[in-house]
């Protein structure tokens, strides 16, 4: 009789695990296939931010001289997938603002924006859009490509002049490098979640 009762026990307890891994079977598939959706949209959009960090933002200024005292410049705005031109008539010079912005947080950091304009009979046209940095020392690098410009202006002599800025490369790179990390974060949390359930079902064997 008590043979008996052990093996209903044994079989009972043998349902019950068979049961729970079923559920638990479901679970893992159902949780594998939302990551697997998850992380390829993820790692397709970080595949093409990283393509376009190379694109992106590389502005490149052309300016002409129409007549002695006039010049037009266009601006070519580069992406992945188009380029804008931008035609800026009658340039009259060009200046750089820097904002000095103070940091959030408790290191209480500064940062220093810079901007280009050019400036124009109708107002004011933004070149180049901010950049940010944490070191004054760039002030002048910006000042150089203002001084640059405005010696053309200024100079009869000479016809043209081609400025190139890169200023979101590094940005993009860094979004890219961040979603690929978000993309691919739900495996490495599904991998560990499936480890440690392999460790919790792991038979420990059946004492004699």
């Amino acid at each position: 009789m008590n043979v008996n009762n052990d093996e209903t026990n044994e079989n009972a307890s043998q349902s019950r695990i068979s049961g729970c891994g079923t559920r638990l079977a479901l679970v893992l598939i159902v949780l594998y296939c939302f990551v697997t959706i998850y992380s390829t949209i993820f790692a397709i959009w970080s595949f093409f931010l990283g393509i376009n960090a190379g694109f992106q933002g590389r502005d490149t200024l052309f300016c002409n001289r129409i007549e002695l005292s006039k010049v037009d410049c266009k601006v070519v705005r580069n992406s992945f997938l188009r380029e804008q031109n931008e035609i800026i008539q009658d340039v009259q010079k060009a200046e750089v603002r820097i904002t000095k912005v103070r940091g959030q947080g408790k290191l209480k950091t500064y940062r220093y924006n810079y901007q280009i304009f050019l400036v124009t009979k109708s107002g004011l046209y933004t070149l180049f859009y901010p950049e940010d940095y944490f070191e004054p020392q760039n002030t002048a690098i910006f000042k150089s490509e203002v001084s640059y410009i405005n010696n053309f202006i200024n100079n009869p002599d000479e016809n043209s002049i081609k400025i190139e800025e890169r200023e979101y490369a590094l940005s993009s790179i860094k979004r890219g490098i961040f979603l690929l990390f978000i993309g691919w974060l739900p495996w490495m949390i599904f991998f560990v979640y499936f480890y440690i359930v392999l460790i919790t079902l792991k038979p420990t064997g059946r004492k004699s």
